[in-house]
């Protein structure tokens, strides 16, 4: 009892901590400006009433950046999600789709996606096809490996269990594989998600007339640093969403698995 109740005193205060390292910083970015003590010049370190001013003349187009950059995300994770969770599983059920495919997976892995943006410039133009397909082939390399290496790390006396109550291959598969890597996955689908706002932003340098991406680029080619400083924190935002919502479906789905929150 006493354990519980000291458990029960300490998360009292440990569930603000979070609050309290939002206020920290946004208390350094105001005393460290020159809305503060100024040890940084507003041309290199702009101040918030520089970045609030911003978001009032840009507030219409804050709003389509934002909804163009969510759905290149959007279409490449799930996209790119389905593609390398499809062909994972292909190649660990398959040997001969294995022995073909793994040469090109493994050459293709080390190999930083935004190297490939001149070769998409050559083929596709500032499409937004090319954008498009950048960030999916970024969260396929991902989700791909992740999930080979997941149904390699499944207990193998779950299958032998399977066997030997009779099951088939397919019933294997589908109802002891894919569950039992589902958790395992989740970490994976952290990784891409973030990827995926790094992929887009680099995407969105390629000509594209919308997004934050974008949107950074002029600021930039304006030497507007207080409208670059609003889109930093505008992915920030966004990718902070996006990761708490994926955490809260992924944790549903898993529910049964036991896993700590």
């Amino acid at each position: 009892m006493k354990s519980k109740a000291s458990n029960e005193e300490g998360g009292s205060y440990v569930k603000y901590l979070g609050i309290a390292s939002v206020i920290t910083v946004f208390a350094f970015w105001v005393v460290a400006s020159e809305d503060g003590l100024g040890w940084f010049p507003r041309i290199k370190f702009p101040p918030p009433t520089e970045v609030f001013t911003a978001i009032t003349v840009l507030q219409e187009k804050l709003l389509v950046d934002a909804g163009v950059t969510v759905g290149r995300v959007i279409f490449g994770m799930v996209v790119g999600t389905a593609l390398g969770l499809g062909v994972g599983l292909l190649m660990s059920f398959s040997k001969p789709i294995m022995a073909f495919l793994n040469p090109i997976i493994e050459s293709m892995r080390p190999v930083p996606v935004i190297a490939m943006i001149p070769f998409f410039l050559m083929w596709l133009g500032i499409a937004e096809s090319g954008k498009l397909l950048l960030v999916t082939l970024g969260v396929f390399t991902i989700i791909v490996v992740s999930t080979i290496e997941a149904i390699r790390n499944v207990p193998r006396i779950y299958v032998n269990a399977a066997k030997t109550l009779g099951a088939t291959k397919r019933v294997i598969h589908w109802r002891i594989l894919l569950p039992a890597i589902t958790p395992a996955m989740i970490g994976p689908l952290r990784v891409a998600m973030a990827l995926t706002f790094t992929l887009v932003v680099a995407a969105e340098f390629m000509g594209a007339q919308a997004g934050i991406g974008y949107r950074i680029l002029e600021a930039r080619r304006l030497f507007n640093p207080q409208v670059i400083f609003l889109g930093i924190v505008e992915l920030g935002i966004l990718a902070s969403l996006f990761d708490y919502f994926l955490r809260k479906i992924m944790g549903y789905i898993t529910r049964w698995s036991g896993r700590t929150k």
